[in-house]
């Protein structure tokens, strides 16, 4: 019997070769070892590349936290600003406002003078009225022109300077009107231009 088992082992080590060479292990091993071996050359390469892009993106976040503080900055200083001229726009609104006012109590001032200088002025129309003429002898006189009345007609005019020490007589029917004018306005403004 032990012949017979030692066949049966003999065949079954036969069976387990050819399954065994049949099936290759050893170079399943070896594909298996080319496989693992470039996984892991594609999971270092991946891993480089992930770590690359992290850091890529780490630096992008710094910078954009450094504009993000630029940007809060410049909104609070804006809100700021705007805060201030707000308040400036509504002390310069209530200034407005006050000038408004004063100058309607100024308009009513006015309006309340000139009616109170609308009745004085007929008060004086009416309690002194004034003639002509007399009137513009008054303004001849104050300039120093009066007239010299001869046989109820103005034949010459006196004129007197401001100190009264120059006092001429002037024949005012003895040359053309534009001459005597001339003349009367000359001395008149002399007079003024020593005062």
């Amino acid at each position: 019997m032990a012949a017979e088992e030692f066949e049966q082992i003999y065949s079954r080590i036969e069976a387990a070769t050819n399954t065994i060479s049949h099936l290759r292990p050893i170079d399943a091993l070896e594909e298996t070892k080319e496989y693992l071996t470039d996984a892991e050359e594609n999971a270092k390469t991946l891993l480089r590349s992930k770590e690359e892009l992290n850091k890529e993106l780490q630096r992008q976040l710094e910078v954009l936290k450094i504009k993000e503080a630029a940007v809060i900055e410049e909104y609070t200083s804006v809100i700021k600003k705007n805060s201030h001229y707000e308040e400036e726009e509504i002390k310069q609104e209530a200034i407005i406002r006050q000038e408004e006012q004063r100058q309607a109590q100024l308009n009513e001032e006015i309006r309340l003078l000139e009616v109170e200088l609308a009745e004085l002025d007929k008060a004086e129309i009416l309690e002194n009225p004034v003639d002509v003429n007399e009137l513009r002898l008054a303004i001849y006189r104050g300039l120093g022109v009066r007239p010299q009345v001869e046989d109820n007609k103005v034949e010459k005019v006196i004129l007197t300077s401001a100190n009264e020490q120059d006092i001429r007589t002037f024949a005012i029917n003895e040359y053309p009107p534009d001459f005597t004018t001339n003349y009367i306005w000359k001395f008149i403004s002399e007079q003024n231009a020593l005062t």
